[in-house]
């Protein structure tokens, strides 16, 4: 039994995992700010409103438990992503030593490479060729 999706629907499927992707991403970096003890004020997606979009308001949600000082923001246009810390906090970064900025950074490619991963097995597992 493999995935055999309707025409336009591998288009979907395209889109859905590359924004998966995009979250993989920033929840690397985020998860590595939090192991540094450093504070993560906002995670947001999309870019914000502008020109014909600047009526369209920016969604802001509160997390809570263990993140209940974290807003996330989703925007109306499904470009990017950020992780924002407090001014606080930008300093306490740049102060740490540079190892540990590098892994803080590099976090979110290595969330790439293991969601990547993941995706690989999935498709292998639903592709007709391990049938």
């Amino acid at each position: 039994m493999y995935l055999l999706l309707p025409n336009g629907w591998h288009l979907l499927l395209a889109l859905f995992l590359s924004f998966l992707s995009v979250v993989a991403h920033e929840l690397g970096h985020a998860l590595a700010f939090h192991g540094h003890n450093i504070t993560i004020k906002e995670i947001g997606f999309g870019a914000p409103p502008f020109g014909v979009f600047s009526r369209v308001p920016t969604w802001r949600l509160s997390l809570w438990g263990a993140f209940a000082n974290i807003t996330l923001a989703i925007n109306p246009i499904p470009i990017g992503a950020w992780v924002d810390t407090s001014d606080k906090d930008d300093k306490q970064f740049k102060q740490l030593p540079y190892t540990d900025q590098a892994t803080i950074l590099g976090a979110g490619i290595v969330a790439n490479i293991v969601f990547s991963a993941v995706v690989l097995v999935l498709a292998l597992l639903f592709s007709p060729l391990c049938q």
